[in-house]
């Protein structure tokens, strides 16, 4: 029981320090919680009143922080914040060069029907809320999809539900000499259309 080092300015309650330049594999601390049924047990907490909870400096080059997790119905992280004009996770990548901010991979074999990456805003109430917005700065694409497979499935399907809201809105393109909209190289079409429009509604209102 550590408690009351309220002098303490610079220094530190704990150090564990080690300069081993020894290359075998060792944890220089180690918290376990080893029995299956103490699913009420946290291992480790963290609490700060001011500064960041934990703070990792990667001095090498490695991964700095390592989850393996052996959850199948759990998540591997969960963060919950109360961030109002905050964000919740903040990724700044200024270094980069052919490196991403976020990479999502996935090679299960599964035939179930999922979704690699979901982003979903459940309040109804929330109409100022954009799900996704990307910004370019750059002169390069904004958005660009590769689908390799060849066969069925769409690049794009958009399940719209709503009545008298528009389903796809191309708001004030500053093009000038360039098409708003270009289809390009469409040399392989045999049966197929460049572009197919059909509606089958009965109603005899005029449109």
């Amino acid at each position: 029981d550590i408690s009351a080092a309220n002098s303490l300015t610079t220094g530190y309650l704990i150090v564990a320090d080690s300069a081993s330049s020894s290359t075998a594999s060792r944890t220089l601390v180690r918290f376990a919680g080893e029995h299956a049924s103490a699913t009420g047990t946290t291992v480790l907490e963290v609490e700060s009143a001011a500064g960041p909870g934990l703070l990792i400096d990667q001095n090498g080059n490695a991964v700095a922080l390592d989850i393996d997790s052996e959850a199948t119905t759990a998540s591997a992280v969960l963060l919950d914040h109360e961030s109002t004009s905050g964000v919740g996770i903040d990724i700044r990548g200024d270094a980069l060069t052919t490196g991403n901010n976020i990479y999502s991979y996935s090679n299960s074999s599964s035939t179930s029907t999922r979704n690699l990456n979901y982003f979903w805003n459940d309040n109804t109430l929330a109409n100022g809320t954009t799900v996704l917005s990307l910004q370019q700065d750059a002169n390069n694409d904004a958005l660009y999809i590769n689908k390799t497979k060849a066969g069925g499935g769409n690049s794009i399907q958009i399940d719209h539900a709503g009545t008298t809201s528009v389903v796809q809105y191309f708001n004030s393109p500053a093009s000038t000499t360039a098409p708003v909209i270009q289809i390009s190289a469409a040399d392989a079409l045999t049966t197929g259309k460049l572009i197919y429009a059909y509606s089958n509604g009965a109603d005899t209102t005029t449109r």
